[in-house]
């Protein structure tokens, strides 16, 4: 397993956002949005300039995050992912050079509880999406939200179990879960470690009122040195991509980038990926 970085906790400037990652000893990225646009909402243009700062820096892409399926639980939106967001994100990830692709599930309606069984139709939705990408050669991963239907580590697992595809499986994030009201590690991450593909990391604490506050990896409460090393037992190889989620971004990341660095020489890992 290696470091990497959402570009845009860095910032929305592309460029800038490489360079500095690359000066902190990270040599791979995941995107999501650039210049206040997420993908693929991009021109042709911007998508080739990416290509170029992608190969002038050496750094790989691992992933993209286009917000598959992060929308609320109607019929109409839904359908509008499945038919065009879908098929231009796939075709997007081709042409920036990956074969891997972020989804969620969609937006479970303000009010109810994490526990809220998936919708049918949304679990149809989610099938829909993973035969698309089998049929595109992409990798789908399903990353568990704390606002959507699919909000833990056990709701991810059983909603795997459900549909039954073999491209399908988890970007997982535990701070996601811990806010949800799981206990991430261990219980979350055991029950999806077996279709654990990439990993998210932010960390947080509990503050009065039933709310959080994201916080350095390490300084929360989410238990990630005890999570790598249960990723390393567990023979994970993926990217441990950090998403800072407080601010300011180029300040945070850097501090959440070095815990991280930390926390896996401790481990004995390497922090870059193999070339």
């Amino acid at each position: 397993m290696y470091v990497g970085v959402v570009t845009d906790e860095i910032s929305q400037d592309f460029e800038k956002a490489v360079e500095l990652a690359v000066g902190w000893g990270v040599k791979a990225v995941e995107i999501r949005g650039i210049g206040g646009a997420r993908v693929p909402d991009f021109s042709a243009e911007t998508c080739r300039r990416i290509g170029r700062i992608l190969e002038d820096n050496g750094v790989a892409l691992t992933s993209i995050s286009p917000g598959l399926l992060k929308t609320p639980p109607d019929a109409r939106a839904i359908e509008s992912h499945l038919k065009e967001r879908a098929p231009r994100s796939f075709e997007m990830a081709d042409a920036l050079g990956t074969r891997t692709v972020v989804c969620f599930t969609p937006l479970r309606p303000e009010g109810l509880p994490v526990e809220t069984p998936l919708p049918r139709a949304c679990l149809e939705a989610v099938r829909a999406l993973a035969e698309q990408a089998g049929q595109a050669g992409v990798t789908l991963l399903l990353e568990n939200e704390t606002a959507s239907y699919i909000a833990t580590g056990r709701q991810t697992a059983a909603l795997l179990a459900e549909i039954g595809h073999p491209g399908l499986g988890v970007n997982w994030d535990a701070t996601n879960a811990y806010v949800a009201g799981e206990s991430a590690f261990p219980k979350g991450y055991e029950a999806v470690r077996s279709a654990v593909r990439h990993v998210h990391l932010k960390d947080a604490v509990r503050i009065p009122g039933g709310q959080w506050r994201y916080v350095t990896l390490g300084e929360g409460e989410v238990g990630w040195p005890a999570q790598i090393a249960a990723l390393k037992k567990d023979g994970y190889a993926g990217p441990l991509l950090v998403e800072t989620h407080f601010g300011p971004g180029e300040e945070a990341t850097k501090g959440c980038v070095e815990a991280l660095k930390r926390m896996l020489q401790l481990q004995q890992c390497p922090d870059s990926p193999k070339p």
